[in-house]
């Protein structure tokens, strides 16, 4: 077994709420972009027909609210793309989880491949040893007799 262990489990991420909610934000920075551009053409024709305070007046709080609207458009864009990109920084930590934990399967095949051959060597090396023992035994056996027959000719009855 690697000494290490990969992330067994998976990213729990809701990809579609994920793409629904920037999919709304998108949809609400488009209708908020086309109200303000419309507002804009009927603001730009009443404005050459209309003269005075009111006309001041009415084209300041318009700038303002023109300008909240551009700062919606542009927050709802940016919370869109930062939600879209937490999906892929998900999906990115999902593929990195899956890939370690198939590196951490590889080593566990190497190893367990290594400790069977291991075992193999261990078990050639145990019967060549016995090999040589019952060599050295049968060749001991072999000596004793020669030396015993050796005895029994020179002995003189």
């Amino acid at each position: 077994m690697p000494s290490w262990q990969p992330y067994w489990s998976d990213v729990v991420f809701d990809y579609g709420a994920a793409e629904a909610a920037a999919s709304g934000l998108d949809r609400a920075a488009a209708q908020v972009r086309e109200s303000y551009d419309s507002s804009s053409r009927e603001d730009q024709r009443r404005s050459r027909e209309w003269m005075g305070g009111h006309r001041r007046s009415f084209e300041r709080d318009f700038g303002g609210c023109t300008e909240s609207a551009s700062g919606d458009i542009d927050a709802f864009r940016f919370d869109a793309a930062r939600i879209r990109n937490a999906a892929a920084a998900a999906r990115y930590e999902q593929w990195r989880r899956e890939q370690s934990r198939e590196q951490w399967r590889r080593e566990a095949a190497a190893e367990e491949a290594a400790r069977q051959e291991a075992l193999r060597q261990e078990g050639l090396r145990q019967a060549a040893q016995r090999q040589v023992d019952d060599a050295a035994q049968a060749a001991a056996a072999a000596a004793a007799e020669a030396e015993i027959k050796g005895q029994l000719t020179t002995a003189s009855w």
